[in-house]
């Protein structure tokens, strides 16, 4: 009956979701992304501004503006979505609110299952309700983000890595190809042995692209990077921004977003390389071998979170992944009852559970955290994916030790006939 009624209540909230698509249809990210694939079907360039106009312009914007294409990702994103082109933005908007949908159940489907968490397995539409009411996937459904494709497909790829190691590597290879940033986890498939997963990856991501040249030509990625070597289309400084290179740029890079403490860019790259270097030297030391499930998918948390906090812009939206090293946190607590790491784990969560804007209530609070310092606390979901990434790497180097002791047990319970031999011989001597 609980999950029944979460599941009830689960809906329902997805469907107010969906009735504010239809009264906010001009602010959100999927008309960007409709934008490349018209522009694609048009020039065979998803960079180009687009021509013409299927629907009227709004009421903020010159016809010079809704021409504007800020579409600033790859290639294959544009081709997977030529559909929608046929559509007009509002039918467009609503289908791929629901195959975020849908793959939002796909992933919380998986992250139940992949956890073994108890809890979560017995109280499904509690975790379903809950992933669904948070901000980070609220706002991932409302301005069709990918965040929740992309949390799907590597989540799945985890899931698949041990049994279909070819579709695994495939599904890493298209999230890196819609987004760059999930390449990173090729390094922790690099770690584990066999490397068959990323060996595929390579192939299925060759193949990918070889077919797409052959097929639309080589401009459209030429055109891709010019884009990415004008790093300005991105607002890395926004408030919704939670990697490290948007903590240090809205601290010491002029920006729009708020008031610098001061103008020192080659500060800000110095601090976001050592900051990167320290994270990424922490995934390196947890590792990508483990002795049982429940280590691997810690470190495999480890990697996730260090991914985001890497990524040079990492949306809010995108933190909906983290249901996966929430649900490996709680099965941990199942199995060593822990109250300090329950009362981090409750901490980091809040704090990724604060919304963008979350100062706007209060002007003289809203105006402290735009100015100077008081920026470091314009994005408290930053916190707390860093305080994710600490405590799964405290319980994975945790569980480490613990299988380190327990192998140096049973080596010296196996030496213990030989040395008793030893005694009983030279007794007789």
């Amino acid at each position: 009956m609980i999950n029944l009624g979460a599941l009830i209540l689960a809906l329902c909230w997805f469907g107010l979701i969906a009735a504010t698509l239809i009264s906010d249809l001009p602010n959100n990210d999927f008309g960007i992304y409709r934008k490349g694939a018209i522009s694609f079907v048009q020039s065979g360039d998803p960079y180009l501004p687009i021509s013409g106009q299927d629907r009227a312009i709004p009421p903020d914007q010159t016809e010079d503006d809704a021409a504007k294409n800020n579409y600033i990702y790859p290639p294959l994103l544009a081709y997977l979505l030529q559909p929608f082109t046929l559509l007009n933005e509002r039918q467009g908007r609503l289908v791929w609110f629901v195959l975020n949908g849908a793959m939002l159940g796909g992933l919380i489907a998986l992250s139940i299952r992949l956890s073994n968490s108890a809890f979560a397995r017995r109280y499904w539409g509690l975790v379903a309700l809950g992933t669904l009411i948070i901000p980070p996937t609220r706002l991932g459904l409302q301005l069709g983000q990918t965040g929740i494709l992309l949390a799907f497909l590597l989540v799945a790829s985890l899931a698949l890595a041990h049994r279909r190691a070819g579709i695994a590597g495939a599904l890493l290879a298209i999230a890196s190809l819609i987004k760059l940033y999930p390449a990173f986890l090729g390094i922790y498939y690099a770690l584990r042995r066999p490397r068959h997963v990323l060996w595929w990856s390579i192939v299925a991501g060759a193949l990918i692209v070889g077919l797409s040249v052959v097929a639309y030509g080589i401009t459209p990625y030429i055109s891709y990077v010019q884009r990415l070597r004008a790093g300005s289309y991105h607002p890395y400084a926004a408030e919704f921004n939670t990697s490290l290179y948007g903590l240090w740029s809205r601290l010491f890079v002029p920006n729009h977003f708020g008031i610098q403490v001061a103008n020192l860019p080659l500060l800000a790259t110095i601090l976001t390389a050592l900051s990167g270097l320290g994270v990424l030297g922490l995934c390196f030391w947890v590792g990508a071998g483990a002795a049982d499930d429940l280590a691997a998918q810690l470190q495999q948390g480890v990697w996730l979170c260090g991914m985001m906090l890497l990524s040079p812009l990492n949306g809010v939206y995108n933190l909906v992944l983290l249901l996966f090293p929430l649900l490996v946190v709680l099965h941990y607590l199942e199995q060593h009852p822990d109250r300090e790491v329950r009362n981090w784990l409750i901490l980091a969560t809040a704090l990724v559970c604060v919304r963008p804007l979350w100062s706007e209530w209060s002007p003289t609070l809203d105006n402290f955290v735009h100015v100077g310092w008081g920026l470091l606390l314009l994005a408290p979901p930053f916190y707390g994916l860093l305080l994710y990434l600490v405590l799964l790497v405290r319980l994975a180097r945790r569980c480490r030790r613990a299988a380190d002791s327990i192998s140096s047990a049973g080596t010296f319970a196996n030496e213990q006939p030989h040395r008793s031999e030893m005694s009983h011989r030279d007794a007789r001597i």
